[in-house]
């Protein structure tokens, strides 16, 4: 028996090949009921103690076990699991985690830039900033993915126009090497208080 997270952040219980959400909790007991029950109507469920122990079967499933979906439903969460922690690109994330995979893993994946926007979803994004004073750069956006500097220029907090200018050492070569520029943006887009 193994508790797993859910896709949405809760817990799913696996047990003998089934899966199992969480349906309500009393004194001391917990019921869990089938992940399929919405789409097989299946009515299985089972209760364990509030320890998630002395697992007891209640009502039988509708359909056969498969250790293949709860590999599944951990790899799906292992490479959201990673996005949220690491900088790594989700590429990379999800090239690692389905190379782990047993075959028949490999073949219930969603295609690869599906599974790449849930992991770009699990990335925290930092509040917009009040006024300039507010906007305090964590070290990990200042360097690009490759960990090459990126916050090229930062006149400070407290600057009365404080000005970022971000750009990597191998654009800014190229830039340098460049004999006609085409300057565009997207300025409608900036957040306040900044100006692109």
């Amino acid at each position: 028996m193994e508790v797993i997270k859910s896709n949405k952040g809760g817990s799913k219980l696996c047990y003998q090949g089934y899966m199992y959400t969480k349906h309500t909790t009393r004194k001391t007991v917990q019921w869990w009921k089938c992940v399929k029950r919405s789409s097989t109507a299946c009515k299985g469920s089972i209760t364990t103690s509030l320890q998630n122990e002395n697992p007891t079967p209640g009502q039988p499933h509708n359909h056969d076990p498969s250790d293949i979906s709860i590999k599944y439903t951990k790899s799906r969460y292992a490479m959201k699991e990673q996005a949220a922690l690491t900088r790594d690109k989700p590429s990379q994330i999800f090239a690692q985690v389905v190379s782990t995979c047993e075959d028949d893993v490999q073949a219930m994946m969603p295609r690869e830039e599906n599974c790449k926007r849930t992991m770009r979803n699990q990335r925290p994004t930092p509040p917009v900033p009040q006024s300039f004073v507010d906007v305090t750069l964590p070290a990990e956006f200042t360097i690009t993915t490759n960990h090459q500097q990126f916050l090229l220029y930062d006149n400070g907090q407290n600057a009365e126009n404080r000005m970022l200018v971000f750009c990597s050492p191998d654009s800014l070569r190229r830039l340098a090497e460049a004999h006609t520029l085409f300057m565009g943006g997207t300025f409608s887009v900036a957040p306040h208080p900044f100006k692109q």
